[in-house]
């Protein structure tokens, strides 16, 4: 929950900041097509971006690790099945 709590908060101000740059760059007068590539170049967008992929990570890592452990709990349940002739409570 707190990393995926982290990861949509980094996400968001990273859409957010984005956002905004994008619009500076518009009033500016900047050409439409440039505009985009232009903001990830922007220092805080850059940064922003780069904090949003480390939590994505994070959270991603957090979930494969809480699968794994689901999947060696089934591991050993099946095992005291097979031993035990029925799943234990």
């Amino acid at each position: 929950r707190v990393s995926g709590s982290d990861y949509a908060q980094k996400e968001r101000d990273y859409k957010v900041l984005l956002r905004t740059e994008c619009l500076k760059l518009r009033d500016s007068g900047m050409a439409i097509g440039m505009i985009q590539m232009t903001a990830y170049g922007i220092p805080e967008v850059a940064q922003k971006r780069f904090e949003r992929d480390v939590a994505e990570a994070t959270y991603k890592a957090n979930m494969e690790s809480i699968n794994s452990l689901k999947l060696q709990l089934r591991l050993l349940d099946a095992q005291i099945s097979r031993e035990y002739g029925g799943k234990q409570a």
